[in-house]
């Protein structure tokens, strides 16, 4: 949630900065390319639902859309609409952003929301054919030299809810880097920290049930090193964020 705020903050931030757009446009653009949209507002405005007075407020005496504004729509948004429009933006005006991440930002969100039981694909993903890895975090982490070594790193990151967890992390850690927002951030690190790798942690209550699965080791083993890389970067003074390098040597 808190990664979807700051990514709808951010791009607001972006074209409030853009003197080629005044907000309607891209909304005009974006619902061309994906009319369902407009349908959903549309629903959203007939049904009870915490967005449905919004919704109506912004129909005509037709029930149609009035002419929107990026600040109107987003509120209407499901997330899935708005990764759609984030990166039609981005594609329009080029600048660092985080499009190649939004879709195991999503998968993890949408799990979570839902309940699902995540570790049960752990050994053997039934979604890997639909798959594939996000090439710039590989390249990210390929070029951090705690893991440049790491013999399981590849096939840990070929895994989906591995993969898409540490996706999370690494975009989290970046988006909520800001001042208003770092103490949060590192506070809830910490926690993580605290849960994962202390000792007294919460996942390691019970951590004999699992002594002869090598593979829950292995995989609980790297994601550990990465909460904790990410907590000492964290804390060091100099340290930016973690996806930006990368994007402008390859952007």
């Amino acid at each position: 949630m808190d990664v979807e705020h700051y990514l709808k903050v951010r791009l607001m931030n972006d074209l409030s900065d853009n003197p080629k757009e005044d907000g309607y446009n891209i909304v005009r653009l974006f619902l061309q390319y994906h009319p369902n949209a407009e349908a959903d507002i549309q629903s959203k405005a007939d049904k009870y639902s915490f967005c449905s007075d919004l919704a109506e407020k912004h129909l005509d005496e037709y029930k149609e859309p009035k002419k929107l504004a990026v600040w109107n729509i987003v509120e209407l948004f499901s997330f899935g609409n708005f990764m759609e429009l984030y990166e039609l933006y981005y594609q329009m005006y080029p600048s660092f952003n985080y499009s190649d991440y939004l879709k195991s930002i999503k998968f993890i969100r949408n799990a979570a929301a839902h309940n699902n039981c995540i570790l049960s694909t752990l050994r053997k993903p039934n979604s890997l054919k639909k798959f594939s890895k996000t090439k710039k975090l590989a390249n990210i982490l390929g070029k951090i030299p705690e893991f440049r070594e790491l013999d399981n790193r590849d096939a840990m990151m070929k895994n989906p809810v591995i993969h898409d967890f540490v996706t999370l992390l690494f975009v989290y850690n970046d988006v909520m880097k800001v001042s208003a927002t770092k103490k949060a951030r590192n506070r809830k690190m910490e926690e993580i920290c605290h849960l994962f790798c202390d000792e007294d942690g919460r996942i390691k209550k019970n951590k004999s049930y699992f002594e002869k699965n090598p593979y829950i080791k292995e995989a609980y083993s790297f994601i550990c090193s990465i909460i904790k890389y990410i907590d000492k970067k964290n804390k060091n003074p100099k340290h930016t964020n973690f996806a930006y390098k990368f994007f402008a040597v390859d952007g």
